[in-house]
């Protein structure tokens, strides 16, 4: 290694001989970033790199090979910056995992049933004398025009009240629950449910149907999470119930009876004699329903679907995957209704019922729910309801939407799908037997169309994974490397600059004796 020496004069001493000596100071002008980087060069398994500092590229040769990597530097960086946006963007696609789930791993749908025409009216005298006993003649007549419009009440129906108030309300029912006349006067279940059968065995109907509050008022439900009667709920390992075969009779079946002679003609177009079936999940608060005419012999035929998704999606925001975690929308309020977990059906009730509760300040709990901090509505206040009645109906997307009149008024529910879901889709088909159903009845056959059923999953379309393995092929595209190239940049930064600074460092100073030309 050649020295240079500076012209300093550092001391003068005699040695052992009683010689003058001359100590100079050695500065080896050592680059140890540079030896770093020469090293890193021609031992990285970097394409290309090697050519910057060989001996043997002249200047041009090297100059050509910079701007190969520099070209290079940018077109990778532009491929990972495109690979990242679309790791960014979200995207999520949806496949079919398998077209052969069977039925027996999920519930059998909640089945609620209700009577389109709600009110007995032989009881009619008898909900006067209980409920109005000491009111005058004209306040009874008014109580049962009120109860007229409580025999096809469901949600959005709150405008058929304004007439009958217009005759004249001096608040004499304000002390009387709405939900108590119509718990009073339905038809109870033994009046309603004649015959069912489960399985195809023969079962009491009140033994596996409870009392369920719906958005089409008090109806009867089986296989629910959600009623408010105590007859039959199992609440055990086995509850909901489930079956594994298909066809008719091989699950629900139920006939029922209308009782045409205690309805009252209204020719309002909703009294018509019929039954609402509703067909959902055990968990879900009953609101929508299909609607079955008097003296019909039918079918349900449930085609169940399951949608799952990856560990993947959770890490996603909801707007992003469009759909929630029951996790997730517990910590969200105002999402949910009765205490049931997060379903977009709840949701949409809960929706209803906060805006209920927004406008006039109350609610229906024949529809809903009511306790003391939502207070069951009174007489008086119908008329509220009555004027925003338009606005319930109305539910309005939550961003804008051209198809959509601003300037209506509505309602916006933002409810998403749960993101792991069982979907019911109901088709009716008529049941022509020999023996036909008696006047006045009807009677369905509820079954799975199918021992097994689609099942969806959902994934994201560029994971972290997935991220990875793109910016690994664009590095090794570009520049031929790998991780473990990345462990030869970090081992050079690190261990390998700091031993060439040691190295340095050591050589820096260093004493050497030499005689002066002019001493003997």
């Amino acid at each position: 290694m050649l020295l240079k020496f500076s012209n300093k004069w550092m001391n003068h001493k005699k040695d052992s001989n009683n010689n003058f000596v001359e100590y100079r100071e050695e500065k080896p002008h050592y680059n140890f970033l540079a030896k770093t980087w020469v090293e890193f060069t021609k031992n990285s398994s970097i394409h290309a790199v090697h050519y910057l500092t060989s001996e043997t590229v002249n200047a041009i040769g090297k100059f050509f090979w910079f701007c190969v990597i520099v070209i290079g530097f940018v077109g990778m960086v532009y491929c990972c910056i495109l690979l990242s946006a679309r790791f960014r963007s979200n995207l999520t696609a949806t496949v079919f995992e398998t077209t052969n789930y069977p039925i027996t791993e999920i519930p059998f749908p909640q089945i609620t049933l209700c009577n389109n025409n709600h009110i007995n009216y032989n009881r009619t005298e008898e909900a006067v004398a209980k409920f109005v006993g000491n009111a005058t003649q004209k306040q009874k007549e008014f109580f049962v025009n009120f109860t007229h419009v409580l025999q096809n009440m469901m949600y959005g129906s709150n405008d058929e009240f304004e007439p009958v108030l217009d005759e004249g309300y001096d608040g004499f029912m304000e002390n009387i629950k709405i939900s108590d006349i119509i718990l009073f006067m339905m038809h109870d279940c033994k009046e309603f449910l004649i015959e069912c059968t489960w399985r195809d065995k023969t079962v009491n109907c009140c033994d596996i149907f409870s009392l369920q509050v719906t958005e089409y008022s008090y109806g009867f439900s089986f296989n629910s999470y959600s009623n408010v009667g105590t007859q039959f709920v199992n609440r055990s390992n086995l509850f909901p119930w489930r079956i594994a075969n298909t066809g008719k009779k091989s699950a629900l079946t139920v006939l029922t009876a209308l009782h045409l002679e205690t309805k009252v003609e209204r020719n309002t177009g909703i009294d018509k004699p019929g039954i609402i079936p509703f067909v959902q999940h055990p968990q879900t608060h009953p609101n929508t329903g299909l609607f079955i005419s008097v003296n019909t012999n039918a079918a349900l035929i449930i085609k169940p679907t399951v949608f799952s998704t990856s560990d993947d999606v959770s890490r996603l925001h909801p707007a992003d995957r469009q759909c929630y975690y029951s996790h997730e929308a517990s910590k969200l309020k105002g999402l949910s209704i009765n205490n049931l977990p997060y379903m977009r059906a709840n949701c949409i009730s809960a929706c209803r019922h906060n805006h209920m509760m927004k406008f006039c300040n109350c609610s229906f709990a024949f529809l809903f729910f009511a306790d003391a901090e939502n207070p069951e509505c009174t007489v008086s206040q119908l008329r509220c309801l009555a004027k925003v009645n338009d606005i319930l109906n109305m539910i309005k997307p939550k961003e804008k939407n051209p198809y959509f009149d601003e300037s209506e008024q509505g309602i916006t529910c933002d409810c998403l799908p749960e993101c792991n879901r069982i979907e019911y889709e109901v088709t009716m088909e008529p049941i022509y037997d020999d023996e036909p159903i008696s006047e006045g009845m009807v009677k369905i056959d509820v079954h799975y169309g199918s021992k097994t059923m689609i099942k969806y999953r959902t994934d994201v379309l560029y994971s972290w994974v997935d991220l990875m393995v793109g910016f690994g092929g664009i590095l090794g595209l570009f520049f031929g490397c790998s991780l473990l190239s990345g462990v030869e940049i970090f081992f050079y930064c690190t261990i390998g600059l700091f031993h060439e600074y040691k190295r340095s460092k050591e050589g820096l100073v260093k004493i050497i004796r030499a005689k002066f030309p002019f001493i003997n």
